[in-house]
């Protein structure tokens, strides 16, 4: 495979990721073969004006964050989208040299060629596709070399490292290879072969190098680790000696390596005979093929909690950076059983640490804020709600169309990765505009939210204002009074890149990531848990939200308090028929937004017998009308 240096949503990732991926990419022109000089010039060059144009759209995303609305701003995101453009064509062609690189130009060329649609046909593909694997083949069947055939009486098999004879037929024999240091397969190789000194000596003791000159000796003393703990040190190279793995010499070697403290082999956690099972612990976690999931250990929970607890309890007072590391560290190594909730619940966090540790070094002291604390103790009051997770794999993927439904055509993925469906299922669309959000559903019980933004909102960036939709929506949502008593996923369409990333990585700006935070506390509350799926903007289920975060509802006005409570004291009112959840004068009520082609006798021939305050509104209505 190709190495994919730079993620779709590359823009939301950190700093330090997005260093690292830069660095990979140095690291992978560096390691380039001299002959292969026309790629490796062709990759520094790309290399160049890629690092140029992600800091443009960097530098753009900023700028436009502080602008107001008008032409300037609308110039500059169609300098940004031109930016994005040439970014998305550099990593094509970043990706085409990769393969150059890993395989070499023929293969490279060929892809270059698909994706300019030269192969997009599909039959045609398919065709290419059945003549590669059969030139593969035929090229490793003919490079495959012929079983040696000997005149032997006997068969020599190797089964980890033991060979036996058989009795087989006198004319001829296939020699399957055994250990050079068996004797009988030696043997073989002297009596059959005939092969010489040097080939024996180099098959029993390695190729030797042919020095002119033997070097002179070399030995360098113990490093540090091991001179600090030489009891431990006594105890390792015992046990090794004992297991057959090292052995004592009483001359010293001509070259003798510096001893390390560190990992040593540990044979109890290896597998014994009859230890085959669906259910395994490694590393602390219960990977279970059975059920397909992945818990914590009991081991591993208690110990990720202690110290978890450990660090909260510093509360105001400052914490060393080395020890906030080391902590965080503990509580993301658990997400292959938690999920991502722990990377978002630690995220906070590491922005503090990030930038104690980039402005002062590892050895500085920093105090935790408040957001950090919350985050952590999140992650201790439901770290066993979490826990048991899908272990990752095609066999836990579900289709996005077995979800949401057609139309297929939209969908930016086409499959949801390690997930499992609930019996309690949402399917709920969102969009932000300038001035407004606006969610539905399309499964489950009905729910129309629409909220306009106040001035501090609307200078938010896009994907912030996509945030603040979820967030708005399901504060809406708790309260209307909705309860789950059963766990609830909610598959939340959006045709927002940086929102799918947000619900899923969090975010590494810090406004951002407490929001994100926000809405993981209220999806707990609420016993509901957020899936995102990306769609195309011109997804039918996306357009109808993006309707209605730009369309302005003129209709938004309600009556006076003085008219309503006069009337209601004559009617006692128990249903709004025309109304918003901003100016409801009853419990009960009907969205203008979603009914306005509806008149007002359709309404009252509803079931129930509550009094309608609607006439109320349409005799308002009338009496504002010209010549009333």
């Amino acid at each position: 495979m190709a190495v994919n240096f730079f993620p779709d949503d590359w823009e939301s990732i950190s700093k330090e990721e997005l260093s690292s991926a830069r660095s990979r990419l140095a690291g992978f022109i560096e390691a380039v073969p001299d002959k292969n000089r026309e790629l490796r010039e062709q990759l520094e060059a790309l290399e160049k004006i890629m690092m140029s144009t992600q800091n443009g759209i960097l530098g753009s995303l900023r700028l436009i964050a502080t602008m107001e609305q008008g032409t300037n701003k609308t110039a500059a995101k169609d300098v940004l989208d031109e930016f994005r453009k040439a970014h998305e064509l550099m990593r094509q062609r970043l990706f085409i040299l990769t393969i150059w690189r890993k395989f070499d130009y023929a293969t490279a060329d060929k892809v270059a060629r698909r994706k300019a649609g030269e192969y997009l046909d599909a039959d045609l593909a398919k065709v290419l596709e059945e003549r590669d694997k059969r030139e593969i083949k035929q090229s490793t069947e003919a490079n495959k070399p012929d079983l040696i055939q000997v005149s032997l009486s006997t068969k020599i098999t190797q089964d980890n490292n033991v060979t036996e004879q058989s009795n087989i037929n006198d004319d001829h024999t296939e020699f399957i290879p055994g250990s050079i240091h068996q004797e009988k397969v030696r043997e073989f190789w002297i009596k059959e072969l005939k092969a010489g000194d040097w080939v024996l000596n180099v098959l029993e003791e390695g190729y030797i190098i042919p020095f002119t000159k033997a070097p002179a000796a070399y030995e360098e003393p113990n490093n540090a680790s091991a001179n600090k703990d030489p009891v431990f040190v006594h105890q390792a190279v015992t046990e090794l000696a004992t297991l057959g793995i090292i052995q004592f010499t009483k001359e010293k070697p001509l070259c003798v390596s510096p001893l390390t403290s560190g990992w040593i082999i540990e044979k109890k956690k290896s597998d014994q005979e009859n230890d085959a099972s669906q259910c395994k612990e490694y590393l602390g976690f219960i990977i279970d093929t059975d059920s397909m999931t992945v818990r914590l250990s009991e081991a591993k929970k208690q110990h990720t909690i202690q110290q978890v607890l450990k660090t909260i309890a510093y509360g105001p007072k400052p914490i060393l950076a080395k020890e906030l590391a080391g902590t965080l560290g503990k509580m993301v190594s658990t997400e292959p059983a938690l999920g991502p909730v722990v990377i978002m619940a630690a995220r906070a966090a590491y922005i503090e640490l990030d930038a104690a540790a980039q402005g002062r070094g590892w050895s500085t002291f920093l105090t935790m804020s408040t957001e950090s604390l919350n985050g952590l103790n999140f992650f201790v009051e439901n770290f066993s709600d979490f826990d048991n997770s899908l272990i990752r794999s095609a066999a836990t993927e579900i289709s996005v169309l077995s979800i949401i439904g057609p139309p297929s055509s939209f969908m930016k993925s086409s499959f949801v990765s390690n997930h499992a469906r609930t019996q309690e299922e949402k399917i709920w669309a969102s969009d932000a505009s300038g001035f407004a959000t606006c969610a539905y559903s399309i499964k489950g019980e009905k729910l129309y939210y629409r909220g306009l933004l106040n001035e501090d909102e609307k200078r938010l960036s896009s994907g912030h204002r996509e945030l603040l939709a979820v967030r708005k929506t399901l504060e809406y949502y708790q309260h209307t009074g909705a309860t789950n008593n059963k766990a609830t996923n909610i598959y939340w369409l959006t045709d927002s890149q940086n929102l799918t990333t947000f619900l899923t990585k969090g975010s590494g700006k810090r406004h951002i990531q407490k929001e994100i935070f926000e809405v993981m506390v209220l999806c707990k509350k609420l016993s509901l848990k957020i899936i995102p799926i990306h769609l195309l903007r011109d997804d039918p289920r996306i357009k109808l939200a993006d309707d209605g975060s730009k369309t302005t509802d003129t209709d938004d006005w309600q009556i006076d308090d003085e008219t309503f409570q006069k009337s209601n004291r004559r009617f006692n009112f128990t249903i709004d028929m025309f109304a918003s959840d901003r100016n409801r004068k009853c419990e009960d009520f009907f969205q203008i937004f979603t009914a306005r082609e509806q008149l007002a006798l359709t309404h009252f021939r509803i079931h129930g017998t509550g009094r309608l305050l609607g006439f109320v509104r349409q005799y308002e209505r009338l009496s504002k009308s010209p010549g009333n």
